[in-house]
């Protein structure tokens, strides 16, 4: 498993390192597409792995899965505008209410990604068992955890220190 983790790295890493070798005219959304298909191909290629689809699983799952994954990357651009929008707000010294209705819009939409992500894995009983969709939501936290830990690796900052959750079992000095 560390290997296809290590593979998925370099591939991201490849991807980033090559495309700042383009010239200007290239790099920007042409970069980040190239990098967003390769990175979702491992994606994929990992989630089944991990969840062990059988083929008709596979079938019903992946077009449900990637219109999941629209819905959400319109919401988190949503989300990141307002956060952007919320940031000039206070850096200008907008009026208060100004900021209150970005602050209410930003988390309005945090709610309706969070109420998103549970409806569409309250939706999947009748493609995964059980413990298939728990796979599932393990796997995407463990999967967009590490992405973040290449990026900031990437960028020189290092790895962040360990913490208890779904990556390292129960958290330590607990009794059971």
């Amino acid at each position: 498993m560390k290997r296809t983790w290590i593979l998925v790295v370099g591939l991201l890493l490849v991807g980033v390192t090559a495309s700042q070798a383009q010239p200007k005219a290239t790099h920007g959304a042409e970069r980040l597409h190239k990098i967003r298909e390769r990175i979702e191909t491992m994606k994929i290629y990992k989630l089944t792995e991990e969840v062990g689809f059988s083929e008709e699983q596979a079938a019903k799952f992946f077009p449900r899965y990637r219109a999941f994954e629209n819905e959400m990357e319109e919401l988190e651009i949503e989300l990141r505008r307002t956060g952007e929008d919320m940031l000039r707000a206070t850096e200008q010294d907008k009026s208060e209410s100004e900021i209150r209705e970005l602050l209410n819009k930003a988390l309005e939409l945090e709610e309706k990604r969070l109420q998103r992500q549970h409806k569409f894995l309250r939706g999947l009983d009748d493609v995964l068992s059980v413990k298939q969709q728990a796979r599932l939501m393990i796997f995407e936290h463990r999967f967009h955890e590490k992405m973040r830990e290449a990026i900031r690796e990437h960028r020189g900052f290092g790895p962040p220190p360990p913490h208890p959750g779904f990556d390292h079992g129960p958290p330590q000095g607990r009794g059971r």
